[in-house]
């Protein structure tokens, strides 16, 4: 039985309206979460209905709330719980959410935690995303990391539901702040390796590789299991893009590829790399590339990449294709036919008119001759290729003045370049070295609480 408002209530009522934030928050953290919690009534009225707006009384309506989150589960509906806990995060402003919690502290950590089970329980655990994503909005500017990006991405790619995921990575992370959102070496990691797995699910291929290349080449005193894992899946896209291996910062971790390349766990990854590249430069290894799949499809599976090897294979052929518009006009189907090894002359025609009609070449069959006449590009590409670079620039003048800000605060405060590299050096200083071992088993899903099998092996 839900108890009723209990007697107390009234000595809690007296402190809603004070206009003292800071004691406020005072009394309300340090008030036991079983006084706090004034549990609706048994006719149902509720004090975060009927007396509490979260616009207005931010401070005790979320203390109530977190109080609930702690001590009412088998007590409340879900529905009413996740119904206040959306009102509270859709209504509160930066200045209040910093009054309620200084720092991403215990507070507001623990309130998460608490939603992100109730969630799980009810098996609604997408019901989280929208109040996490709109907690990390309010709470900082969206170029700043906070521990509550991995958790957004890590739900979102559980529930296969990347929206939200896909806007916050939209954003490039430039900056730390330790004092107000400390993480860890970590978390830098975990976003930035699943951030680029919600890209490429998204098929925003070049996105996903600058993502998951800030994971691998992250400054650190030691190389990382989510950096070998993030690798893997850098160098599929990689190919499958750029038809070229990742091309990494000098920055990198001196000794990431030869560690990479003597563990056992990671050479296929490397045959399918040289293989791959071995076949689209003309050479006969597409048996061995089949035969190196086959031999290693265990080994793909339990990374969950076998999906991206299949789209790889599948764009060889239109690789090939493409590669024909550097050197000639015109040319029979039939020959395109002989260098892609097709079965019949219909399903090399069907291939080639299906990339005329997405777009993905520039060219006309004659169906007289069955000769393929390739078109030059027009104003569409140039257009195409103008909003890219168009997009790189705003990048690069968001960087800039984010390094003229910095720059500002230096010279305003000197101890503020202490600071940043207090911050640094403590993000970095995460223990995680691999003593040289051999064969290292891949992020299990248990530790990031994330199925990461995804869209591609379905």
């Amino acid at each position: 039985m839900i108890p009723s408002i209990p007697p107390d209530f009234e000595g809690l009522r007296k402190n809603f309206h004070s206009t003292q934030d800071a004691s406020l928050r005072q009394f309300f953290a340090h008030t036991p979460d079983e006084l706090l919690s004034c549990w609706p009534d048994q006719l149902g009225h509720d004090v975060l209905d009927e007396l509490l707006q979260p616009e207005l009384h931010p401070i005790p309506f979320f203390f109530i709330l977190r109080s609930r989150l702690d001590l009412g589960k088998g007590k409340l509906d879900f529905k009413k719980i996740i119904a206040h806990a959306e009102k509270f995060c859709a209504s509160v402003n930066q200045n209040q959410l910093e009054i309620i919690s200084p720092t991403i502290s215990p507070s507001l950590t623990s309130f998460v935690s608490h939603l992100i089970d109730w969630a799980s329980l009810a098996d609604q655990l997408q019901a989280c995303l929208v109040p996490i994503y709109n907690l990390i909005k309010t709470y900082a500017p969206l170029h700043v990391i906070t521990p509550l990006h991995p958790q957004l991405i890590k739900i979102s790619l559980h529930c296969r539901s990347i929206e939200k995921a896909v806007e916050i990575s939209n954003h490039d992370i430039l900056d730390i702040d330790q004092e107000k959102c400390p993480i860890k070496y970590q978390d830098h990691l975990i976003y930035h390796y699943l951030a680029g797995t919600v890209q490429a699910l998204n098929k925003n291929y070049s996105r996903a590789i600058h993502l998951l290349t800030i994971a691998v080449s992250a400054p650190g005193p030691s190389i990382s299991q989510f950096q070998i894992d993030a690798y893997k899946k850098l160098i599929l896209i990689s190919l499958l893009v750029d038809s070229t291996p990742p091309v990494l910062p000098r920055y990198t971790h001196s000794q990431f590829r030869p560690t990479f390349r003597n563990l056992v766990d990671c050479s296929p990854y490397c045959d399918f790399m040289n293989l791959y590249e071995s076949v689209l430069a003309g050479c006969d290894d597409y048996m061995n590339l089949q035969k190196s799949i086959e031999e290693n499809l265990s080994n793909f599976q339990k990374d969950n990449n076998l999906g991206l090897i299949r789209l790889c294979m599948q764009s060889i052929p239109k690789k090939t294709i493409l590669k024909l518009t550097a050197i000639y006009s015109s040319i029979p189907v039939g020959h395109i036919q002989s260098l892609l090894k097709s079965s019949t002359l219909e399903s090399t025609l069907e291939l080639l008119q299906s990339m005329i009609d997405k777009g993905e070449l520039r060219a006309q069959i004659d169906p007289s001759t069955n000769v393929l006449r390739f078109i030059e590009g027009d104003d569409a590409d140039l257009d195409r290729d103008q909003a890219a670079l168009q997009r790189t620039i705003e990048r690069v003048q968001v960087f800039e003045e984010m390094i003229s800000k910095a720059c500002g605060e230096i010279e305003r405060d000197r101890e503020y370049l202490k600071r940043l590299t207090n911050d640094a050096k403590t993000v970095s200083s995460f223990p995680e070295i691999f003593h040289g071992e051999k064969n290292v088993t891949g992020i299990l899903e248990e530790d990031l609480a994330v199925d990461l099998g995804m869209a591609w092996d379905d």
